[in-house]
């Protein structure tokens, strides 16, 4: 209760890491830290700053520390297309969706997000695919 009124305030800073629904642990999926947030949301009637994936400012935090990053030469790895994907996109770098993780050749075929630029089965298989 605190903590929402807390966040009810607008000087306040509501800043989310990842807005992922669930995460996977073993065969099943998790709560992820994206409930909590929505559980925010909604208690409080304000959307957070979201700093990690998909949002864009995370390429760009990631950029202040190494220098410029050639956009043609980058490529993110992940699980999930509603972040890791959808990360690269909005970043204008490739993407890899690694199958071993939330999403499956189902979910990617009925998706109606933009499509990785790879596909593999397991993070070890990039090189001799690619």
């Amino acid at each position: 209760m605190r903590t929402t009124y807390s966040f009810r305030k607008p000087d306040n800073l509501f800043v989310a890491t990842n807005l992922d629904p669930q995460f996977p642990r073993g065969e099943k999926l998790w709560p992820g830290g994206g409930s909590m947030v929505a559980a925010l949301r909604h208690s409080t009637e304000r959307e957070p700053l979201v700093a990690g994936k998909p949002s864009p400012l995370l390429f760009e935090l990631i950029s202040d520390q190494v220098g410029t990053v050639d956009r043609s030469r980058a490529i993110i790895f992940g699980d999930r297309l509603t972040t890791d994907i959808l990360f690269g996109v909005d970043s204008g770098i490739r993407s890899c969706m690694v199958l071993s993780g939330v999403e499956t050749r189902d979910t990617l075929a009925a998706s109606t997000l933009p499509a990785p630029t790879f596909l593999v089965d397991s993070i070890g298989t990039f090189e001799s695919n690619y």
